[in-house]
């Protein structure tokens, strides 16, 4: 090829890049921020109504929706047909199969409007959402304001079937049409001039823009297991909340036509965004192992397992029915045969006995204690709410008792904490003592003529001390090590005190081995006559002495008060011993260790003297072996000279 060709190739290519107005290659080169192309897309929803009055500027305002595609997040425009006032770019906070909810920057009136579906932007204005149809299109704008754009689309085509155009200001258009019959993403990358009027244009990406187009429906893609589960039911109530899965409680009184329990199943999309249209939603089943019977969008009870098919409903309700007996059931509930939400429903029956549990022991005389807990339990061992228990005393004039209580009934409103139900089932019954001495309390169903009967006992015992016997719960301890100091009061009568508080020592005891707070006080907590106080022993080694001066308070006998008194322990650094003992050990092993080697030598210098003897032996053999071979030949030469002698001969 000659210079002249090779200079006029190389014009031509010039020229057809000045034609262009492009220097460079126009594939997207980065994802630029954008700040001059803004887009819309063109699908419209069926016309609506607003249904709320005129609302000022940011407040929430719903329209009823024949049928529509938008979803949260989304930005419309609501064209008023009637009235003067529209909404531009309104970002919408909630959906329904029949309504959406936006919050317009302007004032809304009432009157039949059409809601068009408009800007929706991402981080940076560079993300918009179209949908897919054969008519539908997204706008997009260039803002640049002198200067023109080149534009270049990447999955996508304009209406008139290009993928290229300049937009801009200074250019014949600044917009043009994308057309979005597909679901999938279309890029778009802006090039702008590099001055007013000059024809070249940036060699990488000003701006770029992507439209993720969905389909059909903007609710398209359902995830798998995305599904929230709600508690309407009036009379179930969250009893606990474990690892996302709630257990609720209902009564089992028999009944096929008003549930129990409800639960909301919300289908989302793989964004997280409710699906609204039915069309788009999968199939919903939900079965019930145990106790109870469910529905699926009625009303009436329809067995143990329910199903809904895809397409039928956006959202569904499976409602659980008490059949009569008491127990769990467990609910399952599956989308698109994927297991969603598992859930316990608890049923309570009619009280079969109570259960007595007894909080104090021993009670003082005129103290009032909540002495027993009883709980209320149907024949599968159910706590019942809300159940009246009838109480009485065996002896009055030892300890009196409440008459009447109704345990406790569940909460008013649903809740995942379990510390709301603690007394679901339960009531707390308080003893006043009188005078010393055991007394038993009844509790039944009924004040006379009683069907269930349970019983409780407790003792009135003296709340002054007379014996207080205190003690270190080892005689000796390691240095560190964790141990208690254990107090024993009786009474006069040598019954354990009272359960309460008790201020034994006049003040502070004292104690040896400073360096570690021991814990020691003026006070215990004595429950059934014992009490005690944890410490940790001192780090340093010793003899441990706790001494204290007996308090004068009415809680001790006038014999005890003002008594000195102290108990001793013995605090050893053990580890010291224990690794001189590991030292001895290891010495040991090292002996043990030095025997194995000798012996493993002396057995090596055996090894070798009797691989020495057998060398020997090897080299003997070998010597008579070489004797019998060399004799062997010679016999062997003379066999072949008489052969040659003897044919020298017969020649002759």
């Amino acid at each position: 090829m000659s210079t002249k060709t090779t200079f006029k190739r190389v014009a031509l290519v010039a020229v057809a890049a000045l034609s262009l107005g492009v220097l460079t290659s126009v594939a997207p080169a980065s994802a630029a921020d954008n700040s001059n192309l803004t887009a819309s897309v063109s699908y419209k929803a069926a016309t609506s109504t607003a249904a709320t009055n005129a609302d000022s500027n940011g407040a929430a305002t719903t329209y009823t929706v024949a049928s529509h595609n938008f979803i949260v997040g989304q930005y419309v425009t609501i064209d008023a047909n009637v009235n003067t006032y529209d909404v531009t770019n309104a970002p919408v906070i909630a959906v329904t199969t029949t309504s959406v909810t936006v919050v317009p920057a302007s004032a809304v009136a009432l009157g039949s409007s059409a809601i068009t579906g408009n800007l929706v932007l991402g981080t940076s204005n560079k993300t918009v959402q179209g949908l897919a149809g054969p008519a539908n299109t997204v706008t997009i704008t260039s803002s640049q304001a002198t200067v023109k754009e080149y534009v270049v689309l990447s999955g996508g085509t304009f209406t008139d079937g290009t993928t290229a155009k300049t937009l801009g200001t200074g250019a014949a258009v600044g917009t043009a049409v994308i057309l979005t019959p597909t679901a999938g993403t279309i890029t778009v990358s802006g090039y702008a001039e590099t001055a007013a009027g000059s024809g070249l244009f940036s060699a990488t990406a000003t701006d770029s823009l992507s439209i993720i187009v969905t389909g059909t429906t903007a609710a398209a893609g359902f995830a798998a297991g995305s599904v929230a589960v709600a508690a309407n039911g009036s009379t179930a109530r969250v009893i606990v909340d474990l690892d996302g899965n709630k257990s609720y409680r209902a009564s089992a009184s028999k009944n096929f036509t008003t549930s129990a329990f409800d639960a909301t199943v919300t289908q989302k999309d793989s964004d997280g965004v409710t699906i609204v249209s039915a069309s788009a939603t999968k199939a919903v089943t939900a079965t019930i192992s145990g106790v109870g019977t469910l529905s699926m969008d009625n009303s009436v009870a329809q067995g143990g397992y329910v199903a809904a098919s895809a397409g039928a409903l956006a959202t569904h309700v499976v409602s659980v029915f008490a059949d009569g007996r008491s127990g769990k059931g467990t609910v399952t509930i599956s989308v698109n045969g994927v297991v969603s939400k598992t859930f316990d429903v608890t049923f309570y029956g009619a009280v079969a006995k109570y259960v007595v549990t007894t909080n104090a022991n021993y009670t003082g005389v005129g103290s009032n204690v909540g002495t027993f807990t009883v709980t209320s339990v149907d024949a599968n061992g159910v706590e019942v709410p809300n159940s009246p228990v009838y109480a009485s005393s065996s002896s009055k004039s030892i300890a009196t008792v409440e008459t009447t209580h109704n345990t406790g009934a569940l909460p008013v409103a649903s809740t995942t904490t379990t510390a709301d139900y603690a007394s679901v089932g339960s009531v707390d019954f308080y003893t006043t003592g009188v005078a010393k001495g055991k007394f038993t309390v009844t509790f039944t169903d009924l004040a006379y003529s009683a069907t269930i009967t349970a019983t409780g006992s407790s003792m009135v015992t003296g709340s002054q001390a007379a014996t207080i016997n205190w003690s270190f719960d080892q005689a000796d301890y390691v240095v560190g090590a964790k141990g208690k100091v254990t107090f024993t009061l009786a009474d006069s009568d040598a019954n354990p005190v009272a359960d309460g508080w008790y201020y034994i020592f006049k003040s502070t005891p004292t104690y040896t081995l400073l360096g570690q707070n021991l814990g020691v006080n003026t006070w215990v907590q004595i429950t059934d006559g014992v009490g005690s106080w944890p410490f940790w022993a001192p780090v340093n080694s010793g003899t441990l002495t706790i001494s204290g001066t007996i308090a004068t308070n009415d809680q001790v006998a006038p014999a005890l008060r003002g008594v000195a008194s102290t108990i001793t322990a013995t605090v050893s650094n053990t580890d010291v011993q224990a690794a001189t003992d590991a030292a001895a050990e290891a010495t040991d092993a090292a002996n043990a260790a030095t025997d194995a080697a000798n012996a493993a030598a002396e057995a090596a210098d055996a090894a070798t003297a009797a691989a020495q003897d057998a060398a020997d032996a090897v080299a003997a053999l070998s010597a008579q072996v070489a004797d019998l071979i060399a004799g062997l030949k010679a016999q062997l030469t003379s066999l072949t000279n008489l052969v040659i002698k003897i044919q020298k001969k017969v020649k002759a």
